[in-house]
């Protein structure tokens, strides 16, 4: 009778132990190279954009941070643990509201998302149908506003009355396209 009252209890203690979560709460952190689609500066800082009018939009760095999924337990034994230990890191270069709209900022977007097994890139421009996750082709090189660009990668959009925008990994944004005309970057 006491060993089985003491089998039960042991086996009892064995599930309850095995069932304790293993997880960590480690950094995910992004290597040099994931970070590179991310172009430099801090919050605050401005870019300012010309046309052929003569007209200038200035964009600002909005938000540039990085966070992980935390892990949330309720004892030591009952853990909600990520699947996956997910990094992420947001990147807004934005410019003035877009009329007409609730919070839509005119600007590209950046998204990375991490895990141990992969990182996604995910850009978007003003809008949700704006989101690519890859450029369509590259430019070798490009003179803006009098500046030479190397490896300028290319994306054709036709949403939100975007056409082109141009991209650099060592620069950010150089250029936008939209149907009524060319903007560039100036500084």
């Amino acid at each position: 009778m006491y060993r089985q009252i003491y089998l039960t209890i042991l086996t009892a203690l064995l599930l309850l132990a095995g069932s304790c979560c293993d997880c960590s709460n480690r950094e995910q952190t992004f290597s040099e190279d994931e970070l590179s689609w991310i172009p430099d500066g801090q919050v605050g800082d401005s870019v300012v954009f010309v046309n052929g009018n003569g007209g200038t939009k200035t964009f600002f760095i909005r938000v540039s941070d990085q966070s992980i999924d935390e892990v949330k337990c309720a004892g030591p034994c009952f853990c909600n643990c990520p699947e996956d230990n997910t990094g992420y890191y947001r990147f807004e270069l934005t410019g003035e509201q877009i009329p007409n709209t609730i919070g839509i900022y005119e600007g590209l977007n950046i998204n990375l998302r991490k895990t141990d097994d992969f990182c996604e890139k995910t850009y978007t421009w003003s809008c949700p149908d704006g989101s690519f996750q890859d450029f369509d082709y590259s430019i070798d090189t490009m003179t803006i506003n009098g500046r030479l660009y190397n490896d300028i990668l290319v994306k054709e959009l036709t949403v939100c009355h975007i056409r082109k925008i141009y991209f650099s990994r060592a620069n950010g944004l150089l250029r936008f396209d939209y149907d009524d005309g060319v903007w560039e970057r100036l500084n």
